[in-house]
């Protein structure tokens, strides 16, 4: 079967992170993909984009100002010719499903700052984003209103929607029932031979941002109760002083932050169990990255975590993220137990190969005529 020429369209590839690996990963299997992104930051994401046909729209970024409305027209705008498909990344990229058809969105949650981050109103969390500015105050709502009647237009020329968790699905629809036939789930994918089982060590694992919404204070609390048992985070952001300073005195806890690629492999691999207590995952690829090292998750029971942790098999969902229920989690997945899921864990890892991601993306866009 003769493959389909395909279109990629990304808002931006300006950093390490979970959207730019998503297209690299797809790139690696689908490499005469041409990628149109709004702007392109080489320097500060993937040095593997180099490889690949990128072309940018903009040479730097727009101010905030301007990046709401000005994408949505641009998009809107936007006619490419030549192509079979489209697959689309990002917020603002479906309005270019107008004139670039069939356009297949792969999305990771509905726009919060229009829809909030449970599908409900936010208003209420926009406004308070602008606590204390009055003129900013007054003019959110009818900016949001407006926005919103664009982004409800522009979903209706989308012609699938591919969620990454059912947890994303379920909002998703719950923000476009009218396009609820047309929107499925297709998991991330995670290089499950980046990480690989070395021994069983003595440590647990957390691996992430240092920012609020990860909850690492809390883990680090949690670990002022265990003092026989040791933590490793790995990681930098804005709470990195303030969770050095909480770990301080503590011998048990070691605050690195960013490690080489063979450092982390190393931790990984060695690990008892990684760790993970945010309460706002869509999708959580940590744990697959830890499974793929045969090595037990713990993490709360909420959001993307249930869809990715089998329960007592592959790791522990613990009720919430309070300090004392890490604590209990981190008591009963001891060594033993941990090394006892080995087998179960990297089985479940391979369920979230590139592969399989790949897959998903193609026979959503070969459905598409």
């Amino acid at each position: 079967m003769k493959q389909k020429k395909i279109a990629l369209i990304a808002e931006f590839i300006a950093n390490p992170g979970g959207i730019e690996k998503e297209i690299l990963n797809f790139l690696q299997a689908y490499p005469k993909t041409d990628v149109y992104v709004g702007y392109y930051e080489p320097k500060n994401t993937y040095p593997e984009f180099k490889n690949y046909n990128i072309k940018p729209f903009f040479k730097k970024r727009l101010p905030a100002g301007l990046n709401t409305f000005y994408q949505r027209r641009f998009y809107r705008n936007l006619k490419l010719k030549g192509y079979d498909a489209f697959l689309l990344f990002g917020f603002h990229t479906i309005a270019a499903a107008r004139n670039n058809k069939p356009a297949v969105w792969r999305s990771t949650q509905p726009l919060s700052y229009i829809y909030g981050w449970d599908g409900s109103d936010a208003e209420k969390h926009n406004v308070n984003l602008h606590k204390g500015k009055i003129i900013k105050k007054m003019a959110i709502k009818p900016y949001l209103s407006l926005l919103k009647r664009q982004d409800q237009q522009d979903i209706k020329h989308v012609s699938k929607i591919l969620g990454n968790s059912k947890n994303v699905k379920e909002r998703l629809t719950s923000v476009y029932p009218k396009k609820a036939e047309d929107i499925s789930v297709v998991f991330p994918s995670v290089n499950i031979t980046r990480f690989r089982w070395k021994n069983q060590g003595d440590h647990y694992l957390s691996v992430s941002r240092l920012t609020g919404d990860k909850n690492v204070d809390k883990i680090i609390r949690a670990f002022h109760q265990l003092p026989d048992k040791n933590l490793v985070v790995v990681g930098d952001g804005p709470q990195r002083a303030a969770l050095e300073a909480l770990a301080k005195g503590y011998d048990n806890i070691q605050i690195l932050g960013f490690v080489s690629e063979r450092k982390l492999q190393d931790l990984y691999g060695s690990c008892i169990a990684t760790i993970s207590a945010t309460d706002l995952e869509d999708f959580g690829m940590g744990p697959i990255e830890s499974m793929s090292a045969g090595k037990p998750a713990i993490a709360v029971n909420a959001a993307g975590f249930k869809e990715t942790i089998l329960p007592n098999k592959t790791g522990i969902l613990i009720p919430s993220s309070k300090p004392e229920a890490i604590e209990k989690g981190v008591r009963s997945l001891t060594a033993k137990k941990a090394k006892s899921m080995r087998k179960a864990c990297e089985a479940r890892a391979r369920q979230f190969s590139n592969e399989v991601y790949v897959e998903g993306i193609l026979n959503a866009l070969e459905q598409e005529k």
